[in-house]
């Protein structure tokens, strides 16, 4: 068993690239992060989306609450952060299968989801 302490990129990699961005949660564990912190909302339409607050305004630019608009509204905004929001589908099919994921389910309504 392995004693030392999990490394996580918490949001990801937390320098130049967007929080919880997929870039960022891809480059945490190319630097040497044994896995990532990631947080889960939930869209208007049902959609898991790895996103901190409830609104985009603080990190995307856009006041808008996830719960009052869908994936596809999503897709088609103009972001401060080009990459846009990201699903935790994206996340798990570019992360090397042995990077520790640590989900944070930010929404209540997202649970049902995650855990069945």
């Amino acid at each position: 068993m392995n004693s030392r302490p999990l490394i996580l990129g918490h949001r990801g990699m937390g320098t130049g690239t967007g929080e919880n961005s997929l870039l960022s949660l891809v480059r945490a564990v190319q630097v040497g992060a044994d896995g990532v912190e990631l947080d889960l909302q939930l869209t208007g339409d049902g959609v898991l989306v790895v996103n901190h607050d409830s609104s985009l305004k603080r990190t995307l630019g856009v006041d808008v609450e996830l719960r009052d608009t869908s994936f596809k509204r999503l897709k088609k905004m103009h972001l401060v952060n080009p990459e846009g929001i990201t699903t935790p589908e994206k996340v798990f099919l570019e992360l090397p299968e042995t990077a520790f994921v640590n989900l944070e389910i930010k929404d209540p309504r997202a649970a049902d989801l995650v855990i069945p």
